[in-house]
């Protein structure tokens, strides 16, 4: 007896659950993948115990008066890539005693040995998927929280020279109707923000504790949108849900409170530039040919009608350009040509406005034409005076 199953929604359900095993804490658990036949539904799953799990339901769209069941544990790799190669628009699967998977389509066939599924860890099976009085769940546009998420993503990634809070905070943002995500990596703090119903504001706020999603989990939420108009979220437990069209995600919660301190200051005490955005972004790479590690901070100048940019790397050389600018005092500092140039990047609109503090140790990047994105970016003491 074989499972049919369209093949196009087998291989979205391994290349998104399979996309967790690189960076996985629990290897041997997320490169393998847990398939669950129960009569005419399908389950495909990998979990990374510690971080993120994701699960997939589908349907025999042929045989659904076959009572196929069974379960078994095989490899992401060799699974996707039989589909890979597939060409017929469905798949059919089937497992014998022993746990192997035999996957067939057309005269192309597999054999993948599979283990016992007795010991994968199932954390999802102790959680409310639909939605009760303990996990209330509300949908948001999926595009939009995957954009939100793109935005908060380069103060996340492993591997800064200053510390990593590993999470990104989802709360209520301070204008109504909107969610909020916050990332920072002690030097940046990006903010991203996206439009949700009044309900689903509501529900966020009456979330017990901050919502501070795991990194990794986040960036898988952000794989797990792909494709999707929409998508419902809910807070249960230690873990973010999601689910949408039969799949579901739990991606872990961390525990601990945002820094309270990471607030973007009052518009009273800074003082603010407008430049081209395009202009500036250009500028930054071109003098950022002789940047290195060793030559990080660059000079940041306000005088006249010009922004003046420089960087001076003792081992390679030196790079100096200019755009146009419209600020309220002359001042200078110290800049992050690396920093800058992925807030810019992320940013949409074709001005941008940089906000400075007085003593040009924190500065903010914003624009008109994307009200749904921040950054605050704190520069070292040792590096606001420029040498």
């Amino acid at each position: 007896m074989s499972f049919i199953v369209n093949r196009a929604e087998l291989a979205r359900a391994v290349t998104v659950c399979g996309s967790m095993v690189a960076a996985a804490k629990n290897k041997d658990a997320a490169k393998r993948a847990l398939l669950e036949f129960d009569g005419f539904n399908l389950g495909v799953a990998v979990c990374d115990r510690a971080e993120v799990w994701c699960q997939f339901g589908l349907h025999d769209p042929i045989y659904n008066e076959k009572t196929f069941k069974g379960k078994t544990v095989v490899p992401t790799k060799p699974l996707a890539d039989f589909l890979k190669a597939a060409q017929y628009e469905t798949v059919a699967l089937g497992l014998d005693e022993n746990g192997t998977l035999t996957a067939t389509s057309g005269r192309y066939s597999t054999r993948i040995y599979g283990d016992s599924p007795l010991n994968y860890p199932r954390p999802w099976e102790r959680l409310n998927l639909e939605g009760d009085k303990d996990a209330v769940f509300f949908e948001v546009a999926a595009p939009a929280l995957r954009e939100a998420i793109g935005k908060t993503a380069n103060t996340t990634l492993d591997g800064h020279e200053t510390y990593n809070l590993n999470g990104v905070l989802l709360s209520p943002d301070t204008r109504p109707n909107r969610l909020a995500l916050s990332s920072c990596d002690g030097e940046r703090f990006n903010r991203a923000s996206f439009r949700v119903d009044p309900l689903a504001w509501e529900a966020a706020r009456d979330w017990p504790k901050q919502a501070i999603v795991s990194a990794k989990g986040l960036r898988e939420l952000g794989k797990f949108c792909e494709r999707l108009k929409a998508v419902r979220l809910a807070m249960e437990g230690s873990w973010l849900l999601a689910t949408a069209e039969g799949a579901a995600m739990g991606a872990a919660l961390l525990d601990g409170t945002f820094p309270d301190d990471l607030m973007f200051p009052p518009d009273a005490t800074m003082d603010y530039a407008a430049v081209s955005r395009k202009d500036l972004l250009d500028s930054l790479r071109r003098v950022s040919i002789v940047a290195d590690k060793g030559a990080r901070w660059g000079r940041f100048a306000f005088a006249g009608d010009r922004l003046t940019l420089e960087i001076a790397n003792p081992g390679v050389g030196k790079s100096e350009d200019w755009v146009a600018s419209r600020h309220t005092k002359e001042f200078e500092t110290a800049l992050d040509p690396a920093a800058l140039a992925e807030i810019l990047s992320a940013m949409k609109g074709e001005e941008v406005t940089v906000g400075f503090k007085a003593d040009g140790r924190v500065y903010r990047i914003s624009s008109e034409g994307d009200e749904s994105y921040q950054a605050l970016v704190s520069v070292p003491g040792e590096s606001a005076i420029w040498r």
